[in-house]
């Protein structure tokens, strides 16, 4: 059935169907607007589900109970995390206006433009397992979606107790922590099966507003479901290829007891970057460009071009393979830069 063209009756029904759900949603938000005689009182989007949201009320630190909440038609996108004005009227709510978001986390559409993943958020949670094996730039592509957008990104790599089974796992749980700390980067370790692995990862969330991200299977869900014992979360198991299934279809956001909010976002296996140049993408590869900024050729690609400095660090082996063969895959997806300076020295 996937990739199935839809004959023009199909087409029809379905953008029919869609049309009269959002007739429906506007006329729930139209009753629900005349009924409010209480003034609008601040909140944050909890989730998102279709045309409508759960918000909870901001009671100083707190957040009060969520409310279901239609949405005005005219306020665009509503994500997670973003912080909103609503009444409420015999049980029902209604979003009036979203206030302008400090930081957004957004991958590409399939429909063209960005999707945001989740608002106001200012410590970006990019997990990665034992297992299933992250992809060569899954972490990679978070970490400049994070510097990109001013968000303090920190790795986490969860699982560690497996790499009790051997020492294959127990060096790779090695390599990944020490390729990301010398990057500069906060490394920390987890596993549920321990609460001391948490530890610190606790410590970390406390009092800010954080979002897990990362690859389907490497459990998100299951971090959060051990922070919070008192919630109750689909954890899935690996598929039988040891990839990672989808039980996170919303994102979602939580009050941590320590302070401080959480939101868990859908696990994704490609976390695309668009509309981003070459020199954007080397923002995540710090080592890489150090390396670059030594290249003869302003315009050079470090492929194939003379006096390329990464290359010079390839030979010296101040630059790993592994590191320039993942930025190579992230450079092929860039756009070329508008007004190149072609074949100018530095």
């Amino acid at each position: 059935m996937a990739g199935r063209k839809l004959t023009r009756q199909q087409a029809f029904r379905i953008k029919k169907v869609q049309a009269e759900r959002i007739e429906r949603a506007q006329r729930k938000a139209e009753r629900v607007e005349h009924a409010v005689d209480e003034e609008a009182q601040a909140g944050v989007v909890i989730t998102r589900h279709g045309a409508t949201a759960e918000v909870a009320a901001i009671e100083q630190d707190a957040l009060g109970d969520p409310v279901h909440c239609h949405l005005r038609s005219n306020l665009g996108e509503v994500v997670c995390g973003d912080r909103v004005s609503f009444c409420v009227a015999d049980g029902e709510g209604l979003v009036t206006a979203v206030e302008p978001r400090t930081r957004r986390l957004a991958r590409p559409s399939p429909f063209g433009g960005d999707k945001v993943m989740a608002a106001n958020i200012d410590q970006l949670l990019i997990v990665g397992a034992l297992m299933p094996l992250p992809g060569p730039d899954t972490i990679d592509r978070f970490l400049i979606a994070a510097e990109l957008t001013g968000i303090e990104a920190v790795v986490v790599l969860n699982k560690i107790d497996l790499a009790a089974r051997s020492e294959e796992l127990d060096e790779l749980r090695q390599d990944l922590g020490d390729v990301y700390r010398e990057l500069g980067h906060r490394v920390i370790e987890t596993s549920i099966t321990r609460a001391e692995d948490l530890a610190e990862l606790r410590a970390a969330l406390s009092g800010r507003t954080s979002a897990l991200v990362g690859q389907s299977g490497v459990g998100k869900s299951s971090l959060v479901q051990a922070l919070l014992p008192d919630q109750y979360l689909r954890v899935g198991a690996l598929d039988e290829r040891g990839q990672g299934k989808h039980t996170t279809s919303q994102g979602r956001l939580y009050t941590l007891p320590s302070g401080g909010w959480l939101i868990d976002s859908p696990g994704i296996r490609a976390f695309g970057l668009s509309d981003l140049h070459r020199d954007q993408v080397l923002v995540g590869f710090p080592d890489v460009a150090e390396a670059a900024s030594l290249c003869k050729f302003r315009d050079c690609k470090h492929e194939s071009e003379p006096g390329c400095g990464v290359h010079a660090a390839l030979d010296e082996e101040t630059l790993s393979e592994l590191r320039y063969d993942n930025y190579l895959a992230l450079a092929a997806e860039a756009v070329a830069p508008k007004h190149p300076r072609k074949g100018r020295e530095r």
